[in-house]
């Protein structure tokens, strides 16, 4: 049951890369192809030379068709190639990544901006930079100016709350690997962060304007909960 459903989603996922145009072709259709083809070379490779070294004294020249193919399983996995819109689609992700994990080279823009902390933080989250969000923030020696997607009977501590979230993405990228269901969720919503991802790294040179944000539900960890919907914290 959970194989077909993982294939399912693995299925739409490359569906949609392609009908955004990010690829040309479906890349685990192009991995696959190479490495039918390497696999091919390598066998022939190693069968020409195997006969030729017995009826000849040529048996070096079928040396390279099995080198190209064993080259050609290696690189398989390189093989998929982005279009220009994937790979613009790469570089503003990457560049806003780059602004996320920098926060305290911007803090005196941010600082004169309303909501910065809290309308980038789902992204901190998925790009894994939790940690360096808040202690930029933490600098600053005030609270976020919107805290209410914030529950708790304890106060608002940058460093906690970071620990605590990161806590939460573990756990929660853990239970969607291990339930079905997870995946099938995942998988809807994971164009569609890419895609805001995007809109707001074109939002970068001027932080804390972001048109959507992901919503986040889940677990209870250290005291917290998060609810479905926009990113909201109540007592565990």
């Amino acid at each position: 049951m959970f194989a077909e459903r993982l294939l399912k989603v693995k299925d739409a996922l490359y569906d949609d890369m392609v009908s955004r145009r990010w690829f040309l072709r479906r890349p685990d259709r192009v991995r696959h192809t190479w490495v039918v083809i390497g696999s091919l070379a390598l066998s022939a490779g190693i069968a020409l030379t195997f006969v030729l070294a017995t009826f000849t004294k040529l048996g070096l020249l079928g040396i390279p068709f099995a080198l190209g193919g064993l080259l050609m399983l290696i690189g398989a996995k390189w093989m998929p190639a982005r279009t220009a819109k994937g790979t613009a689609m790469t570089r503003r992700v990457n560049g806003f990544r780059i602004v996320i994990e920098k926060a305290e080279e911007h803090m005196s823009k941010w600082a004169e901006q309303e909501n910065v902390f809290t309308r980038f933080l789902p992204y901190a989250v998925v790009f894994g930079v939790t940690d360096k969000w808040a202690k930029a923030f933490e600098s600053l020696g005030q609270l976020p100016n919107d805290t209410t997607w914030y529950v708790s009977s304890r106060p608002f501590v940058y460093a906690q709350f970071a620990d605590s979230i990161d806590s939460f993405a573990v756990t929660t990228s853990g239970t969607i690997a291990s339930t079905p269901a997870g995946w099938v969720r995942a998988a809807s919503a994971a164009s569609a962060a890419a895609e805001r991802a995007a809109e707001a790294a074109a939002e970068a040179g001027a932080p804390g304007r972001v048109a959507a944000r992901p919503a986040m539900s889940g677990l209870a960890r250290d005291g917290h909960r998060l609810q479905p919907g926009p990113a909201r914290l109540r007592p565990a």
